[in-house]
């Protein structure tokens, strides 16, 4: 049932994201040094993952770590959610053809159903299906939630559907997401919609280091595909995903605060917050809280680098006809807030979305109209065998389809001439983009040409020790913001030698509460939370 081999993999990261969803053929893999890897073999009735992963442990008591391999073709439970406390937890999908590894929730005793994982630590997941409705009952809670500071989380390849509330939960502080070739879908409750229905929420971590969507596909979101409500995030990239049938009960993206920069880019959103503009503004958090728009921010902070360019926004006549039929409750959603054209510039801010060109998806679930499509969106379950490889969705999420044709304006409408949306769908074009892009859009980690080591100690009173290092002479200086964006103190240090420093930060003034601080050395920037308690 469990095999314990040494296994290392020479492929690269660039070779990893070339997998494809339609094939389903290629390896997720990441270059790794030799590691102990897991493999566990599934079974016909299913296998719990819990006691296995929970469970193993070195002989001194400390948590394995080392890379859990689930078979392709093959379902798993959990019986109560998986974590490694202070370690890495890494979860993939064996090489090779086939369906990806489903986990599902296994209901308990009094009823209900477990969370898949909670990881206090870094998360790793490739090429793994995630579905957490099991029969006739789905879980009420977050199927992932990410709980340690300074963590980081990459979901590389992988199917996360049917989550209620939200798909990926944040809870810590600083935290560095990667969601890159992924697909996400079903998400909310048709009885109690508010805020449910969403691939990520991070209200509840101040602030998000990093935030990364890069070639994913999402559909049938209820609520926004960024659930921030007043949190902040350093940096934020949202490049080449595609968004369908969306219904977006309080907008799209809704980025709250960035401090560093904001890029939207290459994007393809087709029937995407068709709710429209209605005037249920209660959660929106921007200044311009009139209306819901496609794309929000909070606080237009100093220095903020806004890139915002090649998406396509469009809807089919269907929409339009609904929003003419509810015309006094909805309309079409303005696109982005007005005070980012005083940050992009006039000409910037008027062409970051091409001439709007709906274009038809191969093979996708149809929104066939709008009293359908919420009845059908979380409609009573169908029959229930193990795997439900093709009950949901119809097609089935890691069945879909969501290329388009060649001939469409949004084929070359992408910087560099590529596809807009997620490049998956376009395997060649995706090999091209592999040669041109960054090491953030590709997911690693951002350019570090200096760290900004957790400030000791935190909570603090009245001062805090600030350590940085530098890999090169820089000039180095600091800001203090509010959580509402508000500049509370800024020191310029100067030019500083490339190594280790160390400053303290004296807050003998001010009030207590939660402060970012955002540190610039040349052009990179870090930002991290610190808590004064008087």
């Amino acid at each position: 049932m469990i095999k314990l081999i040494q296994r290392i993999s020479n492929k690269s990261c660039l070779s990893l994201l070339a997998f494809a969803l339609i094939g389903f053929g290629s390896s997720f893999h990441s270059a790794i040094q030799a590691q102990d890897v897991m493999v566990i073999e599934a079974t016909q009735t299913g296998l719990d993952l819990t006691p296995i992963i929970n469970n193993d442990t070195l002989e001194n008591g400390e948590f394995a770590e080392r890379i859990y391999e689930l078979q392709r073709n093959s379902f798993y439970f959990v019986s109560s959610q998986l974590g490694k406390d202070g370690t890495t937890l890494h979860i993939r999908a064996e090489e090779g053809e086939g369906t990806p590894p489903l986990i599902l929730p296994l209901q308990a005793e009094g009823g209900g159903f477990p969370d898949i994982i909670r990881q206090r630590g870094d998360l790793i997941l490739e090429g793994i299906w995630i579905d957490t409705q099991n029969g006739e009952n789905r879980n009420e809670g977050r199927p992932i939630r990410a709980l340690a500071d300074s963590s980081r989380i990459v979901i590389d390849g992988c199917y996360l559907v049917n989550a209620r509330g939200t798909g990926l939960a944040v809870y810590g502080n600083n935290q560095k997401w990667y969601i890159k070739n992924s697909v996400i879908g079903r998400m909310g409750q048709r009885s109690t919609p508010g805020g449910n229905g969403r691939p990520i929420d991070i209200r509840d971590a101040r602030p998000v280091d990093s935030l990364v969507f890069s070639n994913n596909t999402m559909y049938m979101i209820m609520d926004r595909i960024v659930r921030t409500q007043g949190a902040s995030i350093g940096y934020f990239e949202f490049d080449h995903n595609t968004v369908f049938n969306h219904e977006g009960e309080h907008g799209m993206l809704q980025l709250g605060t960035v401090y560093d920069k904001a890029k939207v880019t290459n994007n393809l959103f087709l029937d995407a917050q068709w709710k429209g503009a209605h005037p249920n503004v209660a959660e929106q958090t921007q200044k311009e809280n009139d209306s819901h728009y496609l794309i929000t921010l909070d606080t237009l902070v100093a220095d903020l680098e806004v890139e915002i360019s090649h998406n396509n926004a469009a809807w089919s006549p269907l929409v339009y006809t609904y929003w003419e039929t509810n015309s006094a409750f909805t309309s079409k959603p303005p696109l982005m807030i007005p005070s980012l054209e005083n940050v992009m510039g006039t000409e910037a801010f008027n062409a970051a979305f091409i001439e709007e060109e709906f274009v038809e998806l191969t093979e996708i679930p149809t929104l066939t109209d709008m009293a359908d499509y919420m009845n059908n969106l979380f409609a009573d379950p169908r029959p229930d065998p193990y795997p439900r490889w093709q009950e949901t969705d119809v097609i089935g999420a890691p069945f879909i389809d969501a290329s388009y044709p060649t001939t469409a304006a949004s084929y070359s409408a992408a910087m560099n001439g590529l596809p807009l949306g997620d490049l998956n769908w376009f395997p060649d074009k995706k090999a091209e983009w592999e040669e041109m892009v960054t090491s953030s859009e590709l997911g690693d980690e951002l350019p570090n040409a200096f760290v900004l080591e957790n400030a000791y100690p935190n909570p603090f009173n009245p001062s805090t020790q600030l350590s940085f290092e530098l890999s090169s002479p820089s000039n180095v200086r600091y800001t203090v913001y509010s959580v509402l964006g508000q500049e509370v103190y800024t020191e310029n240090l100067g030019l500083k030698n490339s190594g280790r420093h160390t400053m303290r930060f004296n807050a003998g003034n001010l009030s207590s509460g939660v402060y970012i601080i955002r540190m610039q050395a040349g052009a990179e920037v870090r930002s991290q939370t610190i808590t004064l308690i008087k």
